[in-house]
């Protein structure tokens, strides 16, 4: 797994394990994605393009799913 992404405002809560857990195996988190529906049972490439934030942890992402 490269990526996990949701359709909630975070994929966890205090004290923030999946987080913890995800990012020390380099599994990036996408967080308040839309429309997932359109995706289901389809075969398509997912884009995150962020922003270059200076030293920062995180970022905002425009989101692109390719459906082939």
């Amino acid at each position: 797994v490269k990526a996990v992404g949701v359709d909630a405002p975070s994929i966890d809560h205090e004290p923030y394990h999946a987080h913890k857990i995800l990012l020390q195996n380099n599994v990036v988190i996408y967080e308040n994605l839309t429309n997932l529906k359109e995706v289901v049972n389809k075969v398509f490439k997912f884009y995150g393009f962020p922003l270059k934030i200076y030293k920062g942890s995180g970022s905002p992402v425009r989101a692109v799913a390719i459906i082939e």
